[in-house]
């Protein structure tokens, strides 16, 4: 037990670390700071104007902004990261790699922090209750890991960017087209994780919910791993 508290108490410290190294750098970068704090922005806009929006498009507003979320931070912290520690070519491979991990459950764990009061302020899927919205808040920010890693494996350049713009769209579009569309159109977003946490948090029945939040976490656990190993693989060359 004392083993367990210790480990928890380091990896609180390296979350803060992480997270104090972050907001360093991104306070001194307008465009890194606009992207973090439009999450909050957007929120506050959405709920100005959501007496003139009817109910479904104001749902459909507020769950591609809460979907976006993962993906705009998934490219922060990957900005960040590579800014704050730009000698990472050069440290030891071992220390590297335990970077690369922490700062994928960083994400992830940051992600989630910011969602919650984006979801509880929405109210984008009314009657669902508390539980349902943590659960699909675990849904969301399990995909800002697959974009920050996304990110770092492709690092700079201009067909690296537009493959990562690409890839985001293709991600967030699946929101709306998921939510308006009807089958089988609808079949072509089945590939995004975002679609199915979206029907996992919107859908009534509880065991429908967890089928499809299963199948989003195992879509993004999957990129996920895929990536982090090729970034292992090349790390370690």
């Amino acid at each position: 037990m004392a083993v367990f508290i210790d480990y928890f108490f380091i990896m609180i410290n390296r979350y803060l670390i992480l997270l104090i190294s972050d907001i360093k750098i991104i306070v001194r970068a307008p465009v890194l700071l606009s992207a973090v704090l439009s999450p909050f922005l957007l929120t506050i806009i959405i709920l100005i104007v959501s007496s003139l929006i009817p109910g479904l498009y104001y749902s459909l507003a507020a769950l591609t902004l809460i979907a976006g979320t993962p993906i705009i931070y998934g490219l922060v912290f990957s900005a960040a990261g590579l800014n704050s520690h730009p000698d990472v070519h050069s440290a030891p491979k071992s220390e590297t790699l335990l970077l690369l991990r922490e700062r994928i459950a960083y994400s992830s764990v940051t992600c989630f922090a910011v969602l919650i009061p984006v979801i509880f302020l929405t109210d984008a899927v009314p009657g669902e209750g508390w539980i349902r919205s943590i659960f699909a808040s675990v849904l969301f920010s399990a995909l800002a890991p697959l974009v920050f890693l996304l990110s770092a494996c492709l690092a700079t350049g201009t067909k690296k960017v537009i493959i990562q713009v690409l890839f985001c769209i293709l991600l967030l579009i699946t929101v709306p087209v998921g939510l308006l569309l009807h089958h089988p159109l609808n079949y072509f977003a089945f590939y995004s994780p975002l679609y199915w946490a979206v029907w996992a948090w919107a859908i009534g029945s509880p065991s429908e919910s967890l089928m499809y939040g299963s199948i989003s976490l195992g879509l993004s656990s999957a990129g996920i791993f895929l990536l982090y190993r090729y970034s292992c693989r090349r790390k370690l060359k």
